[in-house]
């Protein structure tokens, strides 16, 4: 059984362009850690110098305590599994799927027992025959899936292998990867800049934003207690709402339109402390416009089936212009545009964040 180490990995690019810095990570036998961040944040980077394919500037990889750094791509033995598919055209799935096996000098017998085994196992038995351009999108991915399984590698890889199908394949092909993670005893890196295959299949999640991790943690604890305002922003969809407020007390603060609102009972933020509350959609309630802690008026009511985003703008306007938030409504929610509500934050569910830094408080 395997693990996969970083240590101190650091890529920087002629003309001296930080792709990644100071990147320590560890990633246990049969886990699978989720990379997630936006485009150029150097979550791809990081996954070719685990493959060999970069050279870090710095750092060492380490796979089962080996030293992995200087050694060749093809003698590491890691698996990946890249976006565009990588499959051989002139190949069946039989040979696609057999390629690596045959490249490292498998006994005939074993690869054709291990391909109709990964083949049975992903639905991609009546396709052995069928050359690439003949299958669809779902059915190329599941085959590169397959290619990597079979060699039963020490460390999987995968570039964002969902992000070429469409929705629907991409619900059933992750529930897929879920299945297949139970079963492979080899730790697993995957990259993402899809927060909803962060959330549903990563043991652990790693944010990182220009080229450092600003968290590591469950996938809840992701959502729940994001260490940063950047995380919070990334994690959670609709987006998490950001109101700068001044402390007031240890437990309340002022927030826009001058109301001050019991929100950081237990916190570690003191009186007259600039700092940004966050608050997700989900936890900002609707009430009459006398009983909130703040005052609104409603732009616009996206009808999203069994719930509704409601658009609003905060009332008064302050001087550097409107401030908008975004909550969530039950499904068959109506109201007219410029209609004014009151909105109460849910109890024990405000996030503190420093005004500077922008760094988690408490």
């Amino acid at each position: 059984m395997a693990t996969l180490r970083l240590e101190g990995i650091e890529k920087v690019f002629p003309g001296g362009q930080k792709a990644v810095t100071g990147v320590d990570l560890e990633v246990s036998t049969g886990e699978l850690v989720v990379l997630l961040g936006p485009s150029g944040c150097g979550k791809s980077t990081l996954l070719r110098i685990v493959a060999g394919i970069e050279t870090p500037s710095a750092g060492r990889v380490f796979v089962d305590g080996t030293d992995i750094t200087d050694v060749p791509p093809q003698k590491r033995d890691v698996a990946m599994v890249f976006q565009s598919y990588a499959l051989y055209p002139h190949m069946t799935v039989r040979e696609n799927l057999g390629f690596g096996l045959r490249m490292r000098g498998t006994p005939a017998p074993e690869l054709k027992a291990r391909v109709n085994e990964v083949a049975e196992s992903l639905g991609l038995a009546p396709l052995l025959d069928r050359k690439p351009f003949q299958l669809s999108g779902g059915q190329r991915q599941r085959v590169a899936l397959g290619r990597a399984i079979a060699r039963r590698a020490k460390v999987f890889l995968l570039d964002e292998p969902l992000s070429n199908l469409d929705a629907q394949l991409r619900v059933s092909t992750r529930a897929e990867l879920s299945r297949l993670h139970r079963v492979l005893p080899a730790p697993m890196l995957y990259v993402t800049h899809d927060q909803e295959e962060a959330m549903t299949l990563g043991d652990r999640v790693v944010v990182m934003s220009a080229g450092r991790i600003l968290q590591v943690a469950k996938p809840m604890e992701v959502y729940e207690r994001p260490a940063t305002r950047f995380v919070a922003s990334f994690v959670g969809s609709p987006r998490m709402n950001f109101l700068p407020a001044t402390m007031v007390g240890p437990v309340a603060g002022r927030l826009p339109g001058g109301g001050n609102a019991v929100l950081a009972a237990g916190s570690a933020v003191v009186a007259g402390e600039n700092v940004v509350v966050g608050v997700r959609p989900e936890d900002l309630l609707l009430v009459a416009p006398g009983d909130g802690d703040l005052v609104a008026r409603i732009d616009l009511v996206e009808a999203l089936g069994r719930e509704s985003l409601v658009h609003l703008v905060l009332d008064p306007a302050r001087e550097d212009g409107p401030l908008s938030v975004l909550a969530l409504a039950p499904g068959g929610f109506q109201a007219e545009a410029g209609e004014r509500v009151g909105l109460c934050v849910r109890p024990g569910k405000a996030h503190y964040f420093d005004a500077r830094s922008e760094e988690r408080i408490g």
